[in-house]
């Protein structure tokens, strides 16, 4: 019997750790099955972890083999976190590493708190042993004092043991249940063990290398803000998730918390494209998706998407997060244009290029799935002359490419302007009023944005056409002048090579000349 009693526990503890290993490797060989299959691996680990608890209990709680349970439980409780680390290879939750250290210091104290008080009362109970006997009241009353109780903080300190025990094969399945969570919480352990404070701002405060003097994806928000309801702090809020993932990612494959320092180190290690790879990739994790739209009201509005969550954003407002991720990290990118187009370029502290294609930041297509790793759609990286060299099939003329500066980094001015024309082309897309002739001209000295001019001049040429069809030749002779100076002012950023305001001002004079009724 008491064979069996002893060895109850250990093999009691044994069955647990097989069932849990066993229903780990199940669930990995069902993850990608259908989800009904995976019940009973889930519930064979959770009957293994309950048979580790009560074989720990059976051990620890009996008297006399509380100090030997308690020593065996802390070495594998210290290197607990450091065997799941090795175990899944890949830095797995290095934070729990901070935990083995603290666990000891804190079990061990303890320790000696609960021996401290159990030799108290023990040295109590003694004392009143003592008393009784040479009082005369016989060996009974002294037996009935009893042993004096466990000392409290053995129990707590047991069950921290266990938790510290089963680590790995939580990290386990959690790796295997829920891959982004378990990367998430893996480049949060390694940011933090590179420095990086978890409620600490860790934006870069001003921004050196930065070109422009803000985030154009702010200023974006503004614009569009003024003419249709829009939460820009959300969306604002939504930009810095972004950003912050990135620093943390920095900080985590570095090793270094300051921004700028990891960057420089990033570059000198030969991988400046991770900090793209990086913005692409929490685009992904957030659900955001290319296409085509000129209204962030639109892009962020849950009714117009059949996947809850998700965000759809055009080339140009790509480029635009992007820069705000630049702008908070004080990072060298840079809007580039092409015919009617938007890319990025990155720069690097010593004069190295990156070239982004904002657009492709989806990731490849698997037979079982989407990957879960860094896989980016093809040509999402590109050579510097992608687009200027037609390989994209990106042609402009001579004078299109001087008058519009394509292919050339986007001053501030350039941006506000194709902000204001990109969110015009949204609301007349939308049918919202707003004075299109008059926010179009308000911006339109000095200009070189082809959206703003190609609209502007199409307007006046359709209004020209639409008067001259209901006989209002006065309004029909006003749009076609304005047109005729608009390609007279800005020429070849008009696009359109057929003169079509000089067709309608040709009808206008020809009917002056025979006044019968048309």
């Amino acid at each position: 019997m008491k064979v069996a009693e002893r060895a109850l526990p250990p093999a009691l503890g044994l069955a647990g750790v097989a069932a849990v290993l066993g229903a780990l490797q199940a669930e990995a060989l069902l993850v990608f099955a259908d989800p009904w299959l995976a019940w009973w691996p889930r519930a064979a680990g959770l009957l293994g972890v309950v048979a580790i608890v009560a074989s720990v209990r059976m051990v620890a709680l009996r008297p006399g083999a509380r100090a030997l349970a308690l020593a065996a439980l802390l070495p594998i409780a210290i290197g607990g976190p450091p065997f799941a680390w090795a175990l899944l290879g890949r830095g797995i939750i290095t934070g729990m590493a901070w935990l083995g250290p603290l666990f000891a210091t804190t079990a061990t104290l303890l320790l000696a708190l609960g021996w401290r008080d159990h030799g108290a009362r023990l040295a109590t109970a003694t004392q009143l042993r003592a008393d009784a006997a040479e009082w005369g009241r016989g060996p009974r009353d002294a037996d009935d004092l009893g042993e004096p109780p466990p000392p409290p903080g053995l129990p707590l300190a047991f069950h921290a043991a266990l938790a510290m025990l089963l680590l790995p094969f939580a990290a386990l399945v959690l790796a295997i249940a829920s891959p982004p969570t378990f990367s998430w919480l893996e480049v949060r352990s390694r940011g933090l063990l590179a420095g990086r404070m978890p409620f600490a701002n860790a934006f870069v405060a001003t921004a050196d290398r930065y070109p422009y003097s803000g985030s154009p994806y702010g200023w974006y928000l503004a614009e569009e803000a003024r003419f249709v309801a829009l939460d820009q702090r959300a969306a604002l809020a939504f930009a810095d998730t972004v950003a912050e993932e990135v620093t943390w990612q920095l900080a985590a494959e570095t090793g270094i918390s300051d921004v700028r320092a990891a960057e420089r180190a990033l570059w000198a290690a030969g991988d400046g494209a991770a900090i793209p790879r990086w913005i692409a990739a929490a685009l992904r994790r957030h659900g955001v998706v290319y296409h085509e739209e000129s209204l962030f009201s639109r892009s962020f509005d849950p009714k117009l998407h059949l996947v809850p969550g998700t965000v759809h954003m055009d080339c140009d407002q790509l480029v635009y997060l992007f820069l705000h991720v630049a702008w908070r990290l004080d990072l060298q990118m840079l809007a580039m244009p092409a015919p009617l187009h938007l890319y990025l370029r990155y720069n690097g502290p010593d004069g190295e290029v990156v070239t982004v294609e904002t657009t492709r930041f989806r990731p490849l297509r698997r037979r079982r799935g989407t990957a879960e790793d860094d896989s980016l759609g093809e040509g999402f990286l590109i050579d510097e002359d992608h687009y200027s060299s037609g390989r994209a099939g990106a042609w402009a003329s001579a004078d299109l490419i001087r008058a519009a500066g394509l292919y050339t980094p986007w001053t501030e001015r350039d941006i506000r302007d194709a902000v204001l024309a990109n969110v015009l082309v949204g609301l007349r897309s939308h049918r919202i009023e707003v004075d299109f002739v008059g926010e179009s001209e308000s911006r339109l000295d000095g200009t070189r944005d082809i959206t703003l001019v190609a609209n502007l001049y199409g307007y006046r040429v359709d209004q020209a056409k639409q008067a001259l069809s209901q006989q209002d030749d006065a309004l029909a002779r006003e749009h076609a002048l304005a047109a005729r100076e608009l390609r007279r002012r800005f020429g070849p950023l008009v696009v359109r090579t057929a003169k079509v305001e000089e067709d309608v001002l040709r009808s206008l004079d020809e009917a002056a000349e025979d006044p019968a009724p048309r």
